[in-house]
Formats: structure tokens, C-alpha cells, sequence
């Protein structure tokens, strides 16, 4: 018999964590890549449900593509509720539709930005985000700005589409080399941040190559989500037996 998990892209579990990794685009290839990215990350007793939306933009690179997607993947975030997950990760370099959708389920939601410049800060005094598209740009220095990270954190376009950034893997990593490269010798980080779901999976293999920390933004998400959802069943567990 099917489990009734295998239809999301998780592997049933008696015990142990859930994370459900909504990507907001409805791009297969792309969610494919940030499934096999977290999925490595996390323990093996956790179970990841990694899905996208299943109708609106195929990249959310435009702010007409955000408002798009955003009832998109709030109702893939309902949907998801059925299974019951322990937290939610979004899994967008962006956050439109975050704090709303926090309103609809009670359960933790984590973003990618927040995530990564915890993250990131943890590593450099400076460090970079190299994101995709030039038209991505606004709504992320805004979100730099939110987080009190402006002194610390340049932003970089690397020019290559979510799409693109999915599909060519070669192109993908000679761009974001060289993008990497001039941040360190022109800026001095000490940290990058991949900043796009379609960047994810290639984080260890461009610190190998740099020399510096690069911090995976949806799995710096998943691994905070991981994280919260362990320590709230810690505290549960330990009322249960006091």
C-alpha cells in the first residue's frame, strides 16, 4: 500500500521531525533541485514534504510575478495542513505573502532571507547575497534593511534567471565563481548567501572552490525549521514526563 506521503515527495516515518518545503513557483525542475539540496541537510529521521504551487509563475522574478503567486502558494500551504507537518519553510529568496500566511496556520513558517543573514552573521562581520535577476534586487535590499543587516551585507545580481539557474548546472557555477570572486577581492566578505531557490545544491561545492563559508538560503531555512521543530518536541516530551 502507498504511503500516504509519497504523492508530496516524503518518506513515511513512525517518529521523528516534518518539514514541509513549499518552493512559491510552479517550476518542477526547480523544486527538484531544492528537495535533493535539504534533503541531504537534514537528519535522517526527518521527513521532508517538498512541493511547489500548482499554477502561477514559473520564476518570480518581476513584483507583478510575487503578487501572482501569492494565493498560489497560500492554498498549497492549506493543502499541506492535511499532513500535519511540525513547520514550514519557504523556499523563495523573498518574502511576499509571509506574514499573511503566518496568520493561516499555526504552526512555525520560515524564510530563506531571515534564515540566511542569521546565518551569515554568525560567519563574517561582511559578507554578500548573490541573488539571480537585477529585478530582484529592490525587494531584497528592503529585506536587508528589515533585518538590521545593511552595514553588513552587500547584494549582488549574478544576471542568470530562476530558470536557467535550475537547468545549466556548468554556466550556473562559472557565473557565480567569478560574481564571488570580485565580492571578495573588491568587498572583503568573508560569507555569501546563495539568495534563489534555483541557486540551491551548490553551496559545498563553491566553499570548496572559494575558501569561505556559502550558506544555502532554503536550507538554512529548513535547518532552522528543523531546529524549532526539535526543541518544541523536546519541551513537550519533557512536561509529558515530569
Amino acid at each position: 500500500m502507498a504511503s500516504a506521503y509519497d504523492e508530496w515527495g516524503g518518506v513515511e516515518m513512525k517518529s521523528g521531525i516534518k518539514i514541509a518545503v513549499i518552493n512559491p513557483n510552479s517550476n518542477q525542475a526547480v523544486t527538484a533541485i531544492i528537495q535533493r539540496a535539504v534533503q541531504q541537510a537534514l537528519e535522517p529521521s526527518t521527513t521532508l514534504i517538498c512541493v511547489n504551487s500548482d499554477a502561477g509563475p514559473k520564476s518570480i522574478e518581476l513584483p507583478e510575478h510575487r503578487i501572482e503567486a501569492i494565493p498560489y502558494w497560500h492554498a498549497k500551504l492549506l493543502e499541506l495542513e492535511q499532513l500535519e507537518p511540525d513547520a514550514y519553510v519557504l523556499a523563495c529568496y523573498d518574502e511576499f505573502g509571509l506574514a499573511q500566511a503566518r496568520q493561516l496556520v499555526d504552526r512555525p513558517i520560515i524564510g530563506a532571507v531571515e534564515a540566511s543573514i542569521a546565518m551569515a552573521q554568525v560567519y563574517a562581520q561582511r559578507y554578500a547575497i548573490i541573488t539571480t535577476m537585477a529585478s530582484t534586487l529592490p525587494s531584497i535590499y528592503a529585506l536587508v534593511q528589515h533585518y538590521g543587516a545593511s552595514e553588513r551585507c552587500i547584494v549582488r545580481a549574478s544576471g542568470l534567471g530562476v530558470a536557467q539557474a535550475a537547468a545549466s548546472e556548468q554556466d550556473v557555477l562559472g557565473v557565480l565563481i567569478q560574481s564571488a570572486q570580485d565580492l571578495m577581492l573588491q568587498d572583503g566578505v568573508g560569507a555569501l548567501i546563495l539568495g534563489s531557490g534555483g541557486l540551491a545544491g551548490r553551496a559545498d561545492y563553491l566553499a570548496a572552490r572559494l575558501g569561505i563559508p556559502v550558506i544555502d538560503a532554503v536550507v538554512s531555512a529548513a535547518k532552522m525549521a528543523e531546529a524549532m521543530a526539535g526543541m518544541q518536541k523536546a519541551d513537550v516530551a519533557s512536561v509529558q514526563h515530569r
